[in-house]
């Protein structure tokens, strides 16, 4: 069963056609927030490419109409109604732990950029705090940009809230 938002039969005819789509996203905070965000992010945008594990979308936009952009590219388990890939894993984790976490991050991109459009490899380490049906909370994280090896953010953050789905390793450094 293809995903919701596949309707063309042909990449040719995606390519012409905007198409909304849903995704979770992970979020972080500067204060003691202990509730993971609620809903989804939508955009609207043309399918450039579509592979087994992301879709890259140009031309997209949120709802906010001042928060335009050229380019993003989603991994599939991140999107919403994609069935399949959003099966929640249960992790055995006890809160305290201290933790690094390997996730896919979304991408955003500007006409200008010619590397290439793929998720984002993330690293977060810190302390496991609790896990919700879709999210898990990291208290005191570092967060590690693996393809530009810079912090994301920049800034000290409190909390990270990473959706489930988004999770491909988890690696417990400290009981």
């Amino acid at each position: 069963m293809a995903p919701f938002y596949l309707i063309s039969t042909t990449m040719k005819e995606r390519r012409k056609t905007i198409r909304k789509i849903e995704y979770v996203d992970a979020h972080y905070s500067y204060r003691k927030q202990t509730t993971p965000p609620k809903g989804s992010v939508t955009i609207h945008g043309r399918i450039v490419l579509e592979t087994n594990s992301y879709v890259d979308i140009e031309a997209a936009w949120t709802e906010n109409p001042h928060k335009t952009f050229f380019g993003v590219v989603i991994p599939k388990a991140a999107i919403c109604g994609n069935n399949a890939k959003n099966k929640m894993r249960k992790f055995s984790l006890s809160s305290g732990d201290r933790v690094a976490v390997y996730w896919q991050n979304i991408f955003a991109y500007d006409e200008d950029f010619k590397g290439l459009h793929l998720p984002t490899p993330m690293l977060t380490e810190g302390i496991f705090l609790f896990e919700r049906s879709q999210h898990l909370v990291i208290d005191k994280p570092e967060t590690l940009n693996l393809r530009t090896v810079s912090y994301h953010p920049s800034d000290r953050v409190v909390r990270y809230s990473i959706p489930k789905r988004l999770v491909s390793e988890i690696k417990i450094l400290k009981k």
